[in-house]
Order: structure tokens, then C-alpha cells, then sequence
């Protein structure tokens, strides 16, 4: 099969575990389904899925011209092809992007999410897991 056989919830109990081991946990830029395959493969904890990571697929500066709904949609498709959590961030930064920075919320985590960064600055940063079932 080619879909993930893990649920969303168990991918956010998965690296809620991880986080609170205090282990490292390494999670590679994934822009498309493929690549978070690949990440999978080689053995790494979970896939990072950002505005960022969409605009270097698309060829585009990262600077907050990848919308909210690009990235949960990106996401998702990413969600359902690995067993590995994945980290979402959308940026805070001006432009289309930082305008919905408060969908957050309820776009990104049915879309399949285990985590989600928060924030463009780095002294404003706040990581979050949710624990939905």
C-alpha cells in the first residue's frame, strides 16, 4: 500500500513521546509526498512541512507568497503517504501567508498534522502538539 498506515493521532502521540524523551529528533524539509517517502526511508523521525519548503518547490522566494490552505493542502497529501509525524509551520511574516496565520488552528491539525511551529522570529517561536482523536 502506498498510504500511511498509521492514524493522525497515533503520529501525534508518536512525537509528543519523542519531544518529552528529549532525544533528538530530526525532521527534514518534505515538499511533496515522495520526498516525505524518501525522508521515511532513510530512517529519519518525522518530515518538516513549512510555506518555505512549498516555495523552494515552486521556485519562489521565501517570503510569504504560500498561503495557509497551500500548505494544509500540501501537507495532507504528505500525511496520508507517511507513517511519520509531521511538523507544520506557516509563517507570521507579511504578505498572503501571515494574514491567516490564525486559521492555524483548524486547518492544519485535521489535515493531519502532529505539531505545528508557530511564529516567524525566532525569540517568538512556540511549538504546539495537539492531542485530537
Amino acid at each position: 500500500m502506498l498510504h500511511a498506515q498509521s492514524t493522525a493521532s497515533a503520529k501525534r502521540q508518536a512525537l509528543r513521546a519523542r519531544l518529552a524523551s528529549g532525544e533528538l529528533v530530526r525532521m527534514p524539509g518534505a515538499f511533496t509526498p515522495l520526498s516525505a517517502k524518501l525522508i521515511e526511508e532513510k530512517g529519519f523521525e518525522g518530515v518538516y512541512i513549512s510555506g518555505a519548503v512549498l516555495s523552494a518547490e515552486l521556485g519562489l522566494p521565501d517570503i510569504g507568497l504560500t498561503t495557509l490552505t497551500e500548505v494544509a493542502g500540501r501537507g495532507q497529501q504528505i500525511a496520508r503517504m507517511t507513517d511519520l509525524p509531521g511538523s507544520w509551520r506557516h509563517s507570521g511574516t507579511p504578505g498572503p501567508a501571515g494574514r491567516e496565520g490564525s486559521g492555524m488552528t483548524s486547518s492544519i491539525p485535521p489535515a493531519g498534522a502532529a505539531g505545528v511551529e508557530c511564529g516567524h522570529r525566532a525569540a517568538f517561536r512556540r511549538r504546539f502538539t495537539w492531542s485530537l482523536s
